[in-house]
């Protein structure tokens, strides 16, 4: 059991912020919602113009791919999908830019130098520019600004919403409610079996 009669209906351009301490069952439910999760009891349903695949999960440690920096912003699709302009512009967004000037080309293949070209913030930049890129219905978001400053995950968070994408994150920064509609407080405890049984409270932010 996650979290018991919990009925949550999310439309396009309700923005959710999942709250609790560790241990409650916030990402839990997020692999729920993007449906790496199955559920045994209780249904996830997609419905109207959001159905799965306009899903995308930003993890805290993003995925780096193995490649070039265009291949970075493609993932999963492939990289003469994007542009020089579109590579510009999306890094622009996203403060990174200046990755430009640092590597030999945007098509040099670094295979997996990149956990030692990036620092944690800097890839975590790039997973929102690859978002802004590919530009999904739903963002899935889990801790993914948290090696970031806040004014810059300010302008990464204005940059998706203003882009069209509904965004369902967790984090703890008092500064997220400003970019959300609604809070999801989750008390969950761990009963004898070590198994999570959870309690929820849903409210509207700035109401």
């Amino acid at each position: 059991l996650l979290i018991d009669h919990l009925t949550l209906d999310l439309g396009l351009g309700q923005h959710l912020l999942i709250t609790g301490a560790n241990g409650t069952g916030k990402t839990s439910l997020l692999r729920v919602l993007c449906g790496l999760w199955p559920t045994t009891t209780g249904d996830c349903v997609y419905y109207g113009e959001l159905q799965p695949h306009h899903v995308q999960l930003l993890p805290q440690q993003p995925y780096i791919v193995a490649g070039s920096l265009r291949d970075q912003l493609a993932y999963p699709g492939a990289a003469h999908t994007v542009s020089d302009a579109t590579l510009q512009h999306t890094l622009t967004s996203a403060g990174l830019d200046y990755l430009l000037l640092k590597v030999d080309s945007p098509d040099t293949d670094y295979g997996t130098e990149w956990t030692r070209i990036l620092s944690p913030g800097e890839a975590q930049r790039l997973a929102f520019a690859r978002l802004l890129h590919h530009r999904p219905k739903l963002a899935v978001l889990d801790e993914a600004t948290s090696a970031i400053d806040e004014t810059a995950e300010g302008m990464l968070y204005r940059h998706a919403i203003d882009a069209g994408i509904t965004v369902v994150s967790i984090g703890h920064r008092e500064s997220l409610r400003a970019f959300h509609t609604r809070e999801l407080h989750l008390n969950g405890t761990r009963n004898e079996q070590n198994a999570l049984e959870g309690s929820y409270a849903l409210r509207a932010i700035g109401a």
